[in-house]
């Protein structure tokens, strides 16, 4: 596998597995702060 293709769906896969909790977790904080 090309090294570029390889990095390219190394940061979509930790987008979708690790972005996207912490971007509900990041969202759930920033709820709490505006209260």
């Amino acid at each position: 596998m090309d090294t570029i293709l390889k990095v390219e769906h190394l940061k979509k896969y930790f987008a979708i597995n690790v972005g996207g909790p912490f971007a509900r977790h990041m969202a759930s904080l920033k709820a709490v702060d505006d209260v």
